[in-house]
């Protein structure tokens, strides 16, 4: 029906991106995304948001490993500018990205975020939650993400315990917990693998025996 339609516009192009996306077709977004420029069409910073998605799903292609990068090269020699949803996208890639250096790409842009929301919470969180140097800023971030009045999800318990795991901070570790317990996803099997770890790492055996 797409390939019928006798003018193809941007609008129609990211419905299609996405709809591949969602279906975790990778290669068939990227290669839209190919033809959407071969038709004259500019991308705007919705379909460059997906790009970035597209960088950070896996899914049946093989990226470059420094795909954030050259997307956000590309968006600023474009004038686009990054409006919260893009900026989000950003941050999320650079974390995933993995590559020395562009958690700095990432914390500048979070800064930047005027509207943030749980999603570019978590991905600070999960980027500082990678190594004992910027453990401590993920408890921060964790810290005030809740203070602008959003509610952790497994997702941030999950970083937030990885970082305590490498701080080997048992009073945070135990702080943590308790916000768990409330939460309700206490009982996810990730959340007890996570938890396992951290109290083993925090010395805390019987307590890591509790949790299995």
């Amino acid at each position: 029906m797409f390939d019928e339609l006798p003018q193809r516009t941007l609008s129609a192009y990211n419905y299609m991106v996405a709809g591949y996306l969602n279906q975790g077709l990778v290669a068939e977004s990227i290669n839209l995304v190919h033809r959407l420029i071969l038709d004259g069409e500019r991308p705007d910073g919705y379909t460059y948001s997906m790009i970035l998605k597209a960088s950070t799903s896996g899914g049946n292609v093989i990226l470059p490993p420094n795909s954030a990068g050259v997307v956000h090269a590309q968006i600023v020699k474009s004038y686009v500018e990054p409006d919260d949803v893009l900026s989000t996208a950003l941050v999320d890639a650079y974390v995933k990205s993995g590559r020395v250096g562009l958690l700095e790409n990432a914390e500048e842009i979070f800064e930047k975020t005027v509207e943030k929301d749980v999603v570019v919470f978590n991905a600070m969180i999960e980027g500082y939650s990678k190594s004992l140097e910027t453990a401590l800023k993920a408890l921060d971030v964790y810290v005030e993400m809740q203070r602008f009045g959003f509610r952790p999800n497994l997702s941030t318990f999950a970083s937030v315990t990885g970082a305590c795991s490498l701080l080997a901070g048992f009073e945070i570790a135990q702080q943590v917990q308790a916000q768990l317990l409330k939460s309700g996803f206490y009982t996810d099997i990730k959340m007890g693998s996570a938890l396992i770890d951290m109290y083993s790492k925090c010395g805390r055996i019987e307590d890591a025996r509790r949790v299995f």
